[in-house]
């Protein structure tokens, strides 16, 4: 009876270690399947206004190049641009234009795609239960707005937008 147990043992791990090694082959990733990368938001308030636009910068001077020439000279914000590490990072960075009150661009994910990094945003709207509140543009922050610190190396940036 012993070694009927063993047997069976036996049998069971080679059936489950068989099924762990097909599994791990047929989920072996495709190399033209991408997955998601982690990135960090990069606060954008200090911004003064700015016309839409989508950009990657991937040098430290072409992003304060633009911080300056677009920050806000309003006393609530800082002056100082959001510091990143330029040895591994670049910015992605999305403005839709004015904000409206009660709207705000939320990150889903960023995607690879070779050279091209595709991000993909949501618009989101809040307070419609209040809907006075939410009447015209926002007082204390200009645009519509979005930045990431993305890692180095792609060549050029892709916004979509989600449902």
């Amino acid at each position: 009876m012993k070694t009927k147990c063993r047997s069976w043992q036996a049998t069971r791990r080679s059936f489950l270690l068989g099924c762990g090694f097909a599994l791990f082959a047929c989920g072996e990733q495709n190399p033209s399947v991408s997955t998601a990368i982690e990135v960090g938001v990069i606060e954008t308030s200090s911004l003064g206004p700015i016309e839409p636009m989508k950009s990657l910068f991937q040098t430290q001077a072409s992003w304060l190049e633009f911080w300056y020439r677009f920050v806000s000279h309003s006393p609530w914000f800082s002056h100082e641009p959001p510091s990143i590490d330029w040895s591994s990072s670049q910015i992605a960075i999305l403005v839709l234009g004015p904000k409206p009150r009660c709207t705000r661009l939320e990150f889903i994910e960023a995607q690879p795609r070779g050279d091209l990094l595709v991000v993909k945003v949501k618009r989101v709207e809040f307070g419609q239960s209040t809907p006075s509140s939410c009447i015209g543009p926002d007082m204390f922050v200009a645009n519509l707005a979005l930045a990431l610190s993305v890692p180095k190396g792609f060549q050029a940036v892709r916004f979509d937008f989600a449902d």
